[in-house]
């Protein structure tokens, strides 16, 4: 489960936890340098304690811009570490907590079709991308 900290990625580790057996979830933080990295991994780790949920922590450095949020191609680098670190677990799935309503392609039906298809060529065809909240906004 790729966990962000924040409320989008928690919900669908909710939904998962309530539908898998714990052993078949493990929560992937990336701290890749934004401002709220150590704020984002304490809410991970509060919560995957809390729920008994195994995770860790991965650090990326990244040349980030001004705005020190932004990293384009992020969502699709996420996926495509937390399915590496999904298959040496014995799982077959990467869960991320992206929601529509956004100007980003990497929010968008399109975005997780074609992450799907590149996990597959990499992984197997089994490989799944579990997007629950894709079809709503926060608006």
């Amino acid at each position: 489960m790729l966990m962000g900290g924040g409320i989008d990625s928690t919900l669908v580790a909710e939904l998962l936890r309530q539908r898998m057996s714990k052993d078949r979830l493990f929560g992937l933080h990336f701290d890749y340098g934004q401002a709220a990295a150590k704020y984002e991994m304490d809410s991970v780790a509060n919560y995957c304690d809390a729920s008994g949920i195994e995770y860790s922590e991965v650090r990326i450095a990244f040349p980030l811009g001004e705005n020190k949020v932004e990293i384009p191609g992020r969502n699709a680098l996420f996926l495509l570490m937390g399915a590496s670190i999904a298959v040496t677990k014995g799982i077959d799935a990467v869960s991320i907590g992206i929601h529509s309503g956004t100007m980003y392609y990497d929010q968008s039906f399109n975005f997780v079709e074609h992450a799907r298809s590149m996990l597959h060529g990499y992984f197997s065809p089994n490989m799944s991308v579990y997007h629950p909240l894709l079809r709503l906004s926060k608006n």
